[in-house]
């Protein structure tokens, strides 16, 4: 196996890892969507609900956040495993050239 074959099959790997780890944090979005339905019903329900608007904001708040950083989690998971899957010759240039540059003027 070459240099930029080994490379390659790096990050092909970890990519695939990004896609498992993104399908997993994807898992955990339905039950954090389905409370922040269920607070956002109660908070948001009607006049006799507004008594709740105190005591469930924070649990209101709570959850939304957890579903933004899940999706934001998931995003950023997909795009780096998108570049890491496509930029193989921009990485094969950062570090094969540098190897190459050390092979051609060594460290004392």
């Amino acid at each position: 196996m070459t240099t930029e074959q080994g490379l390659r099959l790096i990050t092909r790997g970890i990519s695939i890892f990004c896609i498992l780890s993104a399908l997993i944090a994807l898992s955990f979005l339905p039950p954090d969507a389905l409370a922040v339905g269920h607070y956002w019903s109660l908070v948001h329900g009607g006049p006799e609900s507004a008594q709740a608007l105190t005591t469930e904001s924070y649990l209101f708040r709570e959850y939304l956040l957890r579903c933004t950083d899940l999706v934001l989690q998931i995003a950023v998971l997909l795009w780096v495993s998108g570049w890491l899957y496509r930029s193989g010759p921009t990485l094969q240039r950062f570090f094969l050239d540098s190897q190459k540059s050390e092979e051609e003027h060594p460290l004392p």
